[in-house]
């Protein structure tokens, strides 16, 4: 099973020398590849979550004051 971005792009021949490369134990359950990023788009990045982001998301603070540095600095 492959856990992929619907946004992420392969460039050809990813998928095939990553499992070459792994060294995977017979009862292995999981393995994982790395992972590199050539380009950062900013207009999508957002803040990592905290406790006071998740309460104000979750209480809607964030979403009744909008434009609120304290409340919504999430987005």
């Amino acid at each position: 099973m492959l856990f992929l971005n619907p946004d992420s792009e392969l460039e050809p021949g990813t998928l095939e020398r990553m499992v070459a490369s792994w060294r995977v134990p017979e009862r292995a359950a999981v393995a994982a590849g790395a992972q590199t990023q050539r380009v950062h788009v900013r207009t999508c990045a957002r803040r990592l979550p905290t406790w006071w982001t998740e309460f104000c998301d979750l209480s809607w603070l964030a979403r009744m004051f909008p434009r609120s540095r304290l409340l919504a600095w999430k987005y």
